[in-house]
Formats: structure tokens, C-alpha cells, sequence
């Protein structure tokens, strides 16, 4: 056909300016088989101007916000377009006009436009309100809702805003109108805003069935979490519309680094409605309600939304973010137009050229891959890198990609995916010319046949489509309709002008124009244009659907003559033979079995009479991959010979094939009572006898469900599931039962269907679990909060259905190296450990990859070079670990070596530099904002100094914001509070990658910890650990454990408005608690803010160089550079602190006097990642994987113990009741600095220190470079109980 109508199209084109756009970006003619560009708040004239990027960027569809206000402008709050004061048009975002000159346009395109609609909910409490809504009960005021009760959830206020009475005829009436009004403007869709919170049909509501009938309207409604108690009613809400999976979706971006837990969420895996459904990576809700997405950097968002946007079926919704962060601060206007990154463009085009090509989705832990069937795969990694991947069902064809991303090389094949993904963390590789496949097949349902007439349209002698100057269809040749089958005889075709073939294909609508045509009928055809006919064999049929790609439909190729023509819609075979020949002229080499009944003896639940090798069965609960299961051979009792499988026996469809794609049957329906042939079951009956299960496979236990128990995070030593109904436990008293231990720290336990459940363990527990579906897993996360006496985890989240889709990938073996880097002078021991246990290590020295033909580790390694080892693993069963790599550093000068309960003192870490202890005076705090900062604070109050980049992100995970890097810290005091400042810098960023963020990697982003330490007491300390367990709110994990002298500590978090702080004091056993004795939430008087900026007395930002340091530099004078030209000085932050000293227990006199100590700590995750003053612990595994994505950094979740002092304020180390119990003995509180120092008895006469008590104190040393870090001045010493002064000058 294209051949016949070339110069008809390109008349088309001169007469319709841009018709062939949406041609030209390939975009889907159906929405739910493209992807949503959701332009957020944007402007319906902003949409328009950008239509041409959009198109560029594959996005087949783009969602506007709601349109039911007219008092919307730019820059109105972004909530007010969801607080409607009507069912109807309003504008708003745009005119009437413009929005109707938008959909036009957008159609030359190809994209759709879809609008948000607010139909539960009015706000007559805005001001003005159609009157209309005031009688007759239209809106109810019945207060909030419950949502463990459905009626509640329908029938209750969303806020303060009236409930929308959508049982009322009227309201439905007006519902119905508005999505006219829309579609006579050129809309194609309604998103509904709240569609849970709207009743069904079941339920005595004909809302949805209302509006959802407006022909040529596509819809998908909001449904968070699960509508109501029975989450089952998802089925008849997706009978009329798409739904959101938002428990799925959020799981990846959210906490797993743009990683889907597994293959589907509830909806799919439970209800199948794979191709009902609508992912996102975020969503309007997720960011702009200050929810978890807006701290969550954009490229993790593009991860999960490709991981999503490459499926087939579901469709993936790109939310457009606005350009700045907060509830209060968001406001209609264009948005971000992150959606033209070339990974997105790749995605979308990878999508709309395989619509209904099958996917297959594969979990390797870093990174998952999605295979459409005979087209190409998308993979998607935490980070970036070299990537094995299974070729999930062997969908992608073999053979060598480039990345359509970042132009690498990858090589497929029949198992395996290998290559490099760039930082996008993207990858996207498509065989060449492939095309959509309309009918993928096993399919959720058959094709439509027709209900009346097939039409053959082509080259017909009478009735052909027409040549110029006016192409049309023509009328066609009406086919017979004989069950299934169509058939025409006498089929007279005439070769167009200049051409030696015609051209057909088939429809179940004539028209009078192809616009017509198109948008009405059901078009059938070839898959590759011009496919030759080849007389007496059949063909392959490919439906071409309306409002899918109706336009698309491809034609065969035949030489002029007469034919008789037969076409089987159902096996979708095409059969041409010349007019008068029996259509089948070859006879079938193995009929259908003569009917009857016969018996074969063996374990199986299908036999077949066809000559194919494999039965591919799909349905049931447990579905083959691609192509099938193998089939034998057995005798039946009619002396046949059949082809026999046992399969899953829930299966509902099958279909036989040899060598996959290259010779199989249609989609057909199982049965194993009847013998199967290649087109269906016959009238054969048969009988299997023998084996060791003759009957179908048991059928689960209704009742019952299966539920599994994530314990990675809650590490509890067992873990219990409590079930119940109610207030009624229907499976044993508090705390259940035990579960079982399925692998790592997965638990199962089976339940009665229905229950909620509580999960505990080591007398603790989650919060209650309502909805648990079968086969999922669920997983208890870091937040805790007191519960009584204990500890409560009070978010837990659905994983989706346990395992990662039909092939779970194994565990793979992670190296560990002691230590995992240094510096060192003359040699350096290293040993290597691997977990599992079991597992082999391979590695090399050379800076080369090490492969299995590498050294083999069997013993500690000793260097006496600078030396970067590589190593991996391989487990006992054959799985491959990634490479990891350690660095180990020669140098003449290592840097200073300071020990436990010292600081570190160099060019560039300064603690009381110059004898400062910070200032006597008051500060002018006045809490959020800190108007005066900049003016408040001085070089004089400056008590410790770090460097910029000492934080674990500079090592691992530099794409992380926000970030918290302390640089100084400051000091001042008067006789009724003490005041602190730190300083935090920007320095840390995405070189390979998104760059420097600036605007989003401020602390204040995110509702982050900030801990300041005190050493208030010097014959006092504790730990920090909740009842010696585990660190404040993070108590199952472990983190800052304080071994320095710290007996104090304030949490605060880096939101001021958060007005979230709490001060710890120790217990006497030396621990934290939450008890409120030792727990002082929101203290009174205490104050702190921000500003965003550097002190005028910062002139440097002293940092390493560059990113991936060995963290050893840090203790030396090298690699150093000031950073401070990398980006502006207001990408920096300051924050101040007004701490009352009532809280604190200290007077003016004794910080005089005695002094105090404070640190201040980075905190990002569970641990700390770095602070200041410096402590070791901050950087002894920096390079290692974080557990919950390997593109971050283990410091994160670590146990620190922090054995550095803090700096100090007011006056120096105070005088300590320890003991020196060796000349190297440092718990004394006596730390070696600059000064020298000389020793006086308590008389004052001069002591030698060589004759102390007759000891040599420092016999390595020369006396004269024995230093102190003290203030001038004398200081006793207790050795042996015995009082010895120090003088510092």
C-alpha cells in the first residue's frame, strides 16, 4: 500500500501542513502503549511552545493540571488548582481557545493531551462557588475520613473541603458534561484526581460508569495505597479506567536507587492488570507535599521511571517538577525540562517502537533489565558501570547494541546482557527496524473479531482504494463470514499505474477517507510492508486495532490475477490460492485425532498431535518462559503417538513452537481432557493414568495466604507475625507465631486470608499491617519512634510479590579488604575476606581487571609499594562478584599518626587554634532566619576548623544531595547561654555526571539530623547508644558510639520550621534513653536558624583536589587546594545555635574556668560521615557498598567510635582523676600538641622527666620535642595517684 500511495501521501502533505509529525517522532496512537509527560502547573500556552520537544523526547501523551478554577494565574499556590470551585470548565491554566488551539496542534504531532479532573471534592470555603452545588445535598460535610472503612473513604472529607455527593444524578450528569466539554475542545483523557475516594457501580454509584462512557475518552484514576479494606474492588475500578500503583512506584526512587523491588506490584501480580496500570518515578503528590521525592536527586527519579517506562502494557508517568521545593513555595508556572535528557528520549522511543512486543524483567540487586521479545532490552544500574545481566527469557536477540544513550557497546547473548552504562545509570539497546507488535501472544485476551463484515481494500479491479487526485479507501470486497473465518472468492486484483504487484490488506469498516478509516476501524494486515503471498500457504495476520495504530497497518504484495481468499482470525493465518483451488492443498502430514476417548499412561496433563516441539503455557500460578517446556513422546491407547508435557495445571492458555518465533501456532486454550492440535483443543478426549501425580495440581488454599518478612533493616535475632482480625488474633496470642527463615534475612509465615499482622521480634514491633496480599514481601524501615518502654518501626513497606519475576538471579560474593586503603612508610599487610563464605578470590596488583585466570588470594598480602589491588570473587555455584578495588600508598611522609583521645593537628585541621576557646560575649540569635548571621561571628570564635570533601560521599556516592559537609565551628558564651555556629560547605557534586547542584544539595532541603556532642563533665561520659543497643533514633542499626569523654548530646534537625530537637543526657549505667528523664524534647529556649552563605572570615575552602582520595591524605599536608572559586558563596551554609546553659548544667563561671567540649557531627543515613573536629573512625570504610545501593558509601550505616577530643570552649582539657598506667598509657586526658612542656612537683620544684617516679615517660623521644596541646599554663597530673603539674609555654 505504501508503494501504491506514495504520491497520494505527499499530495496529503501539501494540503495538511506537519500530518506527518507524528510519523516522523513514531509516537503510539494509543495512550496507554506510549508514556505521560505530566506538565505540572504549566500553562497551556508554556505546553505549547515546548510541543516540539516534547514530541522529540517520544512522550505520546501530556497531562495538563486542573482546569475548575478561573482565579488561577501564574504564579497562584499550585494547591488551589486541586480545590475547585466546580464540575466544569473554568480555565485558568488557559482559555477555552487555547486550549483547544493546544490539542490541535499537539495533534499534528501525534501527542494526546489529557486533563486532570477534581470531581470529589469542591471548595466552597474558597469564595466563590456555583450556587448550584448548594441544594439538593450535592455536597456532604460528614468529616474526616477512616480508612479501614469503605463507606468513610467515599463518603468523607478530604481536608476541610466538602465530600462531592457522586451518587446524585445531577452530579453525575455534570461529571458526564464536563468530559463532553473536554473532548469537543480536542482533549483524548481525564486523569481523576481521589478516584478511590469515589464510589462503584457495586456499590450503588454510577459515577464512573457515567463518564467513563464518553466514546473516544481514555481515563486513569488516582488510587493511593489500596481503596478500602478489600483491595480486590481494584478490579472493577480498573474495568473502567487505568489505575496508579503508587505502593510499587515510590518503593524504587524512594529507597532503593531508581531499583524496583521486583517484577510488579499488587495490581499486576494479584489482579492482572499489567496493561491497567500507570507508574511513575514520582508524582506531583510525592513532591510538591513535601513528601520523600523532593530531596530525592532527579537522576534517581529517571532511574525508576525508566525501569517502569520501558514495559509493555503499563504505561509511566514523567512528572515535570517545578523549580523550587516546598508546599508553600511552588506556584503555577513552568516547570523543569529535565524530560528532554537524551536517557528519557531513549526510553520512550525504545517503548513506542515495541508496543506489544513481550517483556521479561530481571533483579541483579545493582541494577535490572527489562527484554521485549525480538527487540532490545533496557538496563538500569543504582550508578554507572560495567553490567552482566541476564537476558531475562532471551527476548533480546543476540548480537552487539550500541547504547542509544551513551553510544557504548553492548553484547548479547541467548543468556546474557554485557556492557557499560553511563552515569545516567541508563541504557537502552533496540534491534534494528524493529516495529510494534500489535499481538504479542500469550495476550490477556484474544484480538477482536469482527461481529459483521470483513472488507478486502487494495488494488480491486472494482471497489480498489483510489488514485489521485483524492486517495481514499475505496469500498472494498465484502468477505463471507463462516464462524471465525472469512472468506472471498473470485478476488480480482489490478496493478496501479507504473507498478508489477498489488497491494491489499483487510478491515471491518469502509469509509470514504482514511482519516475515517483510521480512527473507526479495525484494521488487519502484514508485519513487514509488501510481505509476497506465496499461493496455498498461510500467512501471518496482524491486527492493526482502532485507537491503537489503526494508521500503521502494513499490506501484503500478490501478483495481479483472481484468487480465493481465506482469512482465520482466531489462529490469525492468511490463506491465498488461485480462484477455484481447494485453499489447503497440501493435506495435513498429522489430522486432528478422530473423536473418541483414548488413555496414555505417564505423568502428564497434555497431549498433543501436532509436530511441534514445545508447549510454552502461561495463566496459571506458575507460567513457562519463553519458549516452553520440551515435550516427549508417549503411545496412547488408539496406538498413536502424541507429544506429552506435565504443566502448570492452573494454566488458562498455551501454544506449541519449534525454535520459538520461527514455527509456532497461535495463542490457543488449554485443556488437559482433550487432545490438543495446532488449532485448539479437539473433540478427542484423553485420560492419563500412572505417574506419581495422575490428578491436576493441588489447588491453594483459599483461606490462607503466604506473607514473607524483610529483616534487614529491624535485624532482629527472630521475627514473629502476630495476625489478626479486628481486635481478634486468629492465629495465636501476642507474638504469634514464629516465622521461618527462607534465606539471608527473608522470613515467611502463612496467615489466614484477610488479616492485618503485626511483625516483631526482640521486643519490638512495626506499626499495624492492614492489606497484606499473598506472595508479598513487607519490610520494616529505619524510622522509630518511643513506644512505651521499647522501640516501634513505624513504616513498613509493601516489596511487591516475593523474588524478582520469573528468574531470580543468585547472590553475589562481595570482597572485603583489611584495612580497605592506607598510607604507610615501609610495607603494608593486607588481608582479603569474602562473604559468602565458600567463595573463591581472584586478584591483580598491575592496575589491570582479574579474571578467573588471575592469582588466586590464599594469604595475607604485604606491600612494600604504592599498590591499587583489584579483586573479585566467584561463589561456590559459579556467581560472579563485582570488582572491587582498595589503594595502598607508599610515602615518605605519611602524615602524623594521632591516637585515640588526641586531635588532629595539621596545616589545614585546627582544633583551638592559636589558644582559641571561643568568646566571652553575648550573640545576637534570633532563631530561623539567622538575619545576623554573617555579622554575629568572628575569626576570635573559631574553635575547630576541618576541610572541605571530608565527608564519605567524596569517596562514594558524589551524586548524593543534599549534602553536610562541616568546615568550622564556632563559640561564644555569656552568663545565660552559650551560642554555636558551623559552617557547612559545598563541595561535593556530580563531576561525571548532572555537575554541580547547588540549589538542591542544601541541608536545609531535607529533614535531616544535626548532632552537636558536649564533654560537659570530665568524671562522666556515655556511649550514645539507646540502652547500649544502637545510636538515637537508630537504634537497630548501629553508628556514633562515643569513646572520647562525651556525656551530651542535641539532636536538632536541619529544618528550623521542623522545630524538631531533643537534648540526651547519659543514664548512670553510661547509655542514652528515651526515657524522659535522660530525653529532653524541645527544650525550652533554645533557638537556632540558617542563612545561606560564608562568614566574611572564611577567605578559603581548603579541600582535597579531587573525588576517590585516599582518605590517609587527610592526615598530611598534601593534595590540598582552596576551593572556594567552584561555586558561589551563597551555595554555602551557615547555621547558629542559642543553647540555654540551664540546659546544659554549666554556668558562666565553669565554662571560664573548666572549659567544655564540643564537636559537631555530619550525619547522612544512620551514621555519622564525617565532622569537626576530625575522628578516624569517619573514613574507615569509605569505599565499601552501602547496603542499600552499591553507588553510596558504607560509611553511612557503620558503627563509628569516636575516640578524638572535642574542642574546646571557655578554657582547656580540665584536670583529670585518671591514672597513667604507662609511659604510653593516653586516658588521662593528656594529649600530645604544640608547646614545650616541662614537668613541676607540687612544690614547684622543676622535675626531670626522665625521673618521674623513676620512670622514663617518653624514652623514643627526644624531651625537647615532647608538645602538648594545652594553653600555657600548669596542669596536674595523677600518676599512680600520686599529683604531678605540667607547665605549657
Amino acid at each position: 500500500m505504501s508503494k501504491r500511495l506514495l504520491s497520494a501521501l505527499m499530495l496529503m502533505v501539501l494540503a495538511l501542513p506537519g500530518m506527518l509529525r507524528a510519523a516522523d517522532y513514531g509516537l503510539p496512537a494509543n495512550i496507554q502503549d506510549g508514556n505521560i509527560l505530566h506538565c505540572f502547573n504549566w500553562p497551556v500556552s508554556a505546553v505549547k511552545e515546548e510541543l516540539p520537544n516534547i514530541a522529540a523526547a517520544g512522550f505520546g501523551t501530556v497531562q495538563l493540571s486542573p482546569m475548575q478554577r478561573s482565579d488561577v494565574r501564574t504564579g497562584s499556590p499550585w494547591h488551589d488548582l486541586y480545590r475547585p470551585y466546580d464540575l466544569a470548565f473554568k480555565g485558568g491554566l488557559g482559555s477555552r481557545e487555547e486550549l483547544k488551539a493546544l490539542c490541535a496542534e499537539a495533534a499534528n504531532y501525534g501527542i494526546k493531551i489529557i486533563v486532570d479532573v477534581v470531581a470529589n471534592h469542591v471548595d466552597k470555603t474558597a469564595g466563590y462557588h456555583d450556587p448550584w452545588w448548594d441544594g439538593n445535598g450535592r455536597v456532604r460535610w460528614e468529616g474526616g475520613i477512616n480508612y479501614g472503612d469503605r463507606r468513610s473513604i467515599t463518603h468523607g472529607q478530604l481536608g476541610d473541603y466538602g465530600d462531592v455527593n457522586s451518587e446524585d444524578a445531577g452530579v453525575i450528569a455534570r461529571g458526564k458534561a464536563y468530559v463532553e466539554d473536554l473532548k469537543s475542545m480536542g482533549v483524548k483523557g481525564c486523569r481523576w484526581d481521589a478516584a478511590k475516594h469515589i464510589g462503584l457501580p457495586s456499590e450503588g454509584c454510577g459515577f464512573w460508569s457515567s463518564v467513563t462512557s464518553v466514546p473516544g475518552m481514555w481515563h486513569y484514576g488516582e488510587i493511593l495505597d489500596d481503596p478500602g479494606p478489600n483491595a480486590a474492588i481494584i478490579k472493577e475500578y480498573a474495568s473502567m479506567m487505568s489505575v496508579t500503583d503508587n505502593k510499587y512506584s515510590n518503593g524504587a526512587a524512594r529507597e532503593n536507587g531508581g531499583i524496583p523491588y521486583g517484577h510488579a506490584g499488587a495490581w499486576d501480580a494479584n489482579y492482572g492488570l499489567g496493561n491497567k496500570v500507570v507508574y511513575w518515578g514520582e508524582s506531583h503528590d510525592t513532591y510538591s507535599n513535601d513528601e520523600w521525592s523532593q530531596n530525592v536527586d532527579q537522576s534517581v527519579i529517571d532511574r525508576a521511571w525508566a525501569s517502569f517506562a520501558c514495559r509493555n502494557g503499563a504505561t509511566a508517568l514523567y512528572l515535570s517538577r517545578p523549580n523550587v521545593k516546598g508546599f508553600n513555595n511552588i506556584k503555577v508556572g513552568k516547570g523543569s525540562t529535565a524530560f528532554k535528557a537524551a536517557h528519557i528520549a531513549a526510553v520512550n522511543k525504545f517503548r513506542n517502537a515495541l508496543v506489544g512486543h513481550a517483556d521479561y524483567f530481571t533483579n541483579a540487586g545493582n541494577a535490572i533489565s527489562v527484554t521485549r521479545k525480538d527487540g532490545g532490552a533496557v538496563i538500569v544500574m543504582k550508578g554507572s558501570g560495567n553490567v552482566s545481566i541476564a537476558n531475562g527469557g532471551g527476548y533480546c536477540p543476540a548480537g552487539t547494541y550500541k547504547d542509544m544513550v551513551s553510544g557504548g557497546t553492548f553484547t548479547v547473548t541467548a543468556s546474557t546482557i554485557s556492557g557499560n552504562v553511563g552515569q545516567s545509570g541508563i541504557a537502552v539497546i533496540m534491534k534494528d527496524g524493529v516495529a510494534p507488535n500489535p499481538n504479542p501472544g500469550p495476550d490477556p485476551g484474544p484480538d477482536p473479531v469482527p461481529d459483521g463484515s470483513l472488507y478486502i481494500l487494495g488494488d480491486l479491479a472494482t471497489g480498489g482504494w483510489s488514485a489521485l487526485p483524492t486517495p481514499t479507501p475505496g469500498t472494498g470486497m465484502a468477505m463471507t463470514k463462516n464462524g471465525n473465518n472469512f472468506t472471498a472468492k473470485g478476488v480480482k486484483f489490478v496493478a496501479a499505474s507504473g507498478e508489477t504487484k498489488c497491494y491489499f490488506s483487510l478491515s471491518d469498516y469502509v469509509a470514504t477517507s482514511w482519516d475515517d478509516l483510521n480512527m473507526n476501524a479495525n484494521r488487519y494486515g502484514a508485519a513487514t510492508e509488501g510481505v509476497a503471498i506465496t499461493l496455498g500457504d498461510a500467512v501471518t495476520i496482524t491486527p492493526y486495532l482502532n485507537g491503537v495504530d489503526a494508521s500503521g497497518c502494513l499490506s501484503w504484495s500478490i501478483a495481479p490475477g483472481t484468487y480465493d481468499i481465506t482469512a482465520d482470525l482466531t489462529n490469525k493465518q492468511l490463506t491465498v490460492v488461485n480462484a477455484g483451488d481447494n485453499p489447503n492443498p497440501n493435506p495435513d502430514p498429522n489430522p486432528d485425532p478422530v473423536p473418541g476417548t483414548l488413555t496414555i499412561t505417564g505423568d502428564y496433563n497434555i497431549a498433543y498431535s501436532g509436530d511441534k516441539a514445545n508447549v510454552h503455557y502461561w495463566g496459571g500460578s506458575a507460567p513457562s518462559s519463553w519458549p516452553g517446556v520440551a515435550m516427549t513422546t508417549a503411545t496412547g491407547s488408539d496406538g498413536k503417538t502424541y507429544k506429552v508435557a506435565k504443566i502448570d495445571a492452573t494454566s488458562t492458555g498455551c501454544l506449541f513452537n519449534t525454535n520459538g518465533d520461527e514455527n509456532k501456532t497461535g495463542d490457543l486454550t488449554y485443556s488437559g481432557s482433550f487432545v490438543m492440535t495446532d488449532n485448539g483443543p479437539s473433540t478427542t478426549a484423553v485420560t492419563f493414568k500412572g505417574g506419581d501425580n495422575p490428578g491436576p495440581d493441588p489447588i491453594p488454599d483459599p483461606s490462607s495466604i503466604t506473607i514473607y518478612y524483610d529483616n534487614s533493616v529491624t535485624s532482629w535475632s527472630s521475627v514473629n507475625c502476630y495476625s489478626f482480625v479486628g481486635t481478634t488474633a486468629n492465629n495465636g496470642a501476642w507474638p504469634g507465631k514464629a516465622m521461618t527463615l527462607v534465606e539471608g534475612k527473608v522470613y515467611k509465615a502463612t496467615i489466614p486470608a484477610g488479616s492485618s499482622v503485626v511483625f516483631n521480634g526482640d521486643s519490638k514491633q512495626t506499626v499495624d499491617v492492614t492489606g497484606v496480599q499473598d506472595k508479598h514481601i513487607y519490610k520494616g524501615l529505619a524510622e522509630q519512634q518511643a513506644n512505651g518502654g521499647g522501640t516501634m518501626c513505624n513504616k513498613v513497606e509493601d516489596g511487591g510479590v516475593y523474588g524478582d519475576g520469573p528468574n531470580p538471579q543468585p547472590t553475589k560474593p562481595v570482597v572485603s579488604a583489611s584495612p580497605a586503603s592506607g598510607s604507610f612508610s615501609e610495607s603494608i599487610t593486607v588481608t582479603l575476606s569474602v562473604t559468602p563464605a565458600g567463595s573463591t578470590i581472584y586478584y591483580t596488583t598491575d592496575n589491570s581487571t582479574p579474571t578467573e585466570s588471575s592469582t588466586k588470594y590464599t594469604a595475607a598480602l604485604k606491600f612494600t609499594d604504592t599498590t591499587t589491588l583489584n579483586a573479585f570473587a566467584v561463589a561456590a555455584d559459579g556467581t560472579k562478584g563485582d570488582v572491587k578495588s582498595f589503594r595502598y600508598t607508599k610515602s615518605s611522609n605519611p602524615g602524623p599518626q594521632p591516637q585515640p583521645g588526641n586531635n588532629l593537628i595539621t596545616d589545614y585541621y585546627k582544633v583551638n587554634p592559636d589558644g582559641h576557646y571561643g568568646t566571652n560575649k553575648t550573640i545576637n540569635v534570633s532563631g530561623h532566619p539567622a538575619s545576623n548571621a554573617f555579622s554575629n561571628w568572628t575569626e576570635a570564635e573559631l574553635i575547630a576548623q576541618g576541610v572541605a570533601r571530608d565527608v564519605c560521599q567524596a569517596f562514594r556516592g558524589t551524586h548524593e544531595r543534599p549534602i553536610v559537609d562541616s568546615y568550622a565551628v564556632y563559640a561564644a558564651y555569656d552568663n545565660q547561654n552559650l551560642y554555636l555556629g558551623v559552617q557547612m560547605v559545598y563541595a561535593v557534586w556530580d563531576a561525571g555526571g548532572e555537575g554541580k547542584q547547588p540549589g538542591e544539595s542544601k541541608p536545609h532541603n531535607m529533614d535531616g539530623h544535626m548532632i552537636w556532642a558536649f564533654d560537659l563533665d570530665p568524671n562522666q561520659s556515655f556511649d550514645g547508644y539507646i540502652n547500649g543497643t544502637g545510636p538515637i533514633w537508630s537504634d537497630q542499626f548501629k553508628g556514633a558510639k562515643f569513646e572520647n569523654g562525651v556525656d551530651h548530646v542535641l539532636m536538632a534537625s536541619t529544618k528550623p520550621q521542623a522545630n524538631n530537637f531533643t537534648f540526651f543526657k547519659p543514664t548512670p549505667d553510661g547509655h542514652a534513653s528515651y526515657d524522659p528523664e535522660y530525653c529532653i524534647a524541645l527544650p525550652e529556649g533554645l533557638k537556632y536558624g540558617y542563612a545561606d552563605g560564608l562568614l566574611p572570615s572564611i577567605e578559603h575552602i581548603w579541600g582535597q583536589s579531587e573525588f576517590g582520595y585516599d582518605p590517609e591524605l587527610l592526615k598530611g599536608n598534601t593534595g590540598f587546594v582552596d576551593l572556594r572559586g567552584e561555586v558561589d558563596d551563597d551555595a554555602h551554609t551557615f547555621y547558629e545555635f542559642k543553647i540555654p546553659l540551664s540546659l546544659l548544667g554549666v554556668t558562666e563561671d565553669y565554662i571560664r574556668t573548666n572549659g567544655i567540649g564540643v564537636m559537631y557531627i555530619d550525619k547522612y543515613g544512620v551514621s555519622p560521615v564525617g565532622g569537626t573536629p576530625y575522628d578516624p573512625s569517619y573514613f574507615d570504610d569509605p569505599f565499601s557498598e552501602y547496603s542499600y545501593g552499591d553507588n553510596t558509601s558504607k560509611e553511612k550505616e557503620d558503627e563509628d567510635i569516636i575516640t578524638y577530643a572535642p574542642a574546646r570552649i571557655g578554657a582547656g582539657a580540665p584536670l583529670s582523676t585518671n591514672t597513667i598506667k604507662n609511659d604510653r598509657d593516653v586516658t588521662a586526658n593528656f594529649r600530645l600538641g604544640n608547646g614545650f612542656i616541662e614537668f613541676y612537683g607540687l612544690n614547684g620544684e622543676s622535675v626531670s622527666v626522665s625521673s618521674i617516679d623513676g620512670r622514663n615517660m617518653f624514652n623514643s623521644r627526644n624531651t625537647s620535642d615532647v608538645t602538648v596541646d594545652l594553653p600555657a599554663g600548669i596542669y596536674i597530673i595523677n600518676i599512680d595517684g600520686v599529683g604531678k603539674a605540667v607547665r605549657v609555654r
